[in-house]
């Protein structure tokens, strides 16, 4: 074989059983996987599954906090991304822990990747409807109108456009902006060429950015609509008030950084409407948290 596949999660308080899904869904894809990090980024559920495929990382830092965050947490541990045979390629698989693969899901991956691109599949929700996993990028009015009526109506025009999801009935594929890092495949000279993920990104927005960068360096991220993974989603963030409201907050900080990134030109003028914007959301997101929690 010429390549081999390294699968990676990074496990954050993670339910158990969903984690060991997860991970049965990995071992018995048609395509061998040659190993499985487990990122313990926060975690001390002790696992039941006993293959030697399976790797508990930690991080040699004991100074690191317990969450030292999402592309991090990547990063480390695709520098220790090996082999148990020669190969000429090696590619890592990104899986979050409520995931869930379809037996062939690797196989029509790899037959639809090259060493330049990013590969994804179809996230399908527990209910069985297509998960916006892939997208093309929106333009900075529906982006912006998006950002400031979503928390008064999900359901506003600017929503709708920002959400539209792509047609997956073909079956065949699509060539996206972004993909969601709750699933990806990449090769590993790629994702190192690149250094990784932008550590800026505590968590979310990191594989958007990423996937900017693959397009620049000549690259496609390519969204293979016969591949599929079921998500239960968002087992890792819903537990307490206090890590509810970390991924609120750190997902506006993201999408702060990325806009001070990549805006250009008159973009880059309107920074400070893009910060009042997400402050304004951020605010009334935070009031509709604190308001839910004193309900219950």
């Amino acid at each position: 074989m010429g390549f081999s596949v390294s699968a990676i999660i990074v496990n954050y308080h993670n339910i158990g059983v969903s984690l060991e899904n997860c991970i049965d869904s990995l071992l018995i894809q048609t395509v061998p996987v040659s190993e499985i990090l487990i990122v313990n980024n926060g975690d001390d559920n002790e696992l039941t599954i006993k293959d030697s495929r399976v790797k508990i990382v930690n991080f040699e830092n004991k100074d690191e906090p317990e969450n030292v965050g999402f592309g991090k947490a990547v990063n480390y541990a695709s520098k220790l991304v090996v082999s148990t045979q020669v190969v000429e390629d090696k590619l890592i698989f990104l899986i979050n822990p409520d995931a869930v693969l379809e037996k062939d899901c690797l196989q029509k991956l790899l037959s639809n990747h090259n060493r330049k691109n990013i590969t994804a599949p179809v996230i399908k929700n527990s209910d069985g409807s297509v998960y916006a996993s892939a997208r093309i990028e929106p333009d900075s009015i529906t982006a912006g109108m998006h950002a400031l009526l979503s928390t008064f109506s999900k359901n506003n025009r600017w929503s709708k456009r920002y959400k539209k999801l792509i047609d997956v009935s073909s079956g065949k594929l699509t060539k996206v902006d972004w993909c969601s890092g709750a699933a990806m495949l990449f090769h590993k000279d790629l994702f190192l060429s690149l250094d990784g993920f932008d550590e800026q990104f505590f968590m979310y927005l990191e594989d958007v950015d990423l996937c900017k960068r693959v397009l620049n360096a000549g690259g496609e991220i390519i969204y293979v609509h016969s591949a599929n993974v079921m998500h239960l989603g968002a087992v890792s963030s819903q537990f307490g008030f206090k890590t509810r409201f970390m991924t609120l907050r750190e997902h506006h900080k993201s999408a702060l950084i990325y806009y001070g990134k990549w805006a250009t030109g008159t973009k880059r003028w309107l920074s400070p409407i893009a910060a009042l914007t997400l402050l304004v959301r951020f605010s009334f997101e935070t009031c509709k948290l604190v308001l839910k929690g004193r309900k219950k």
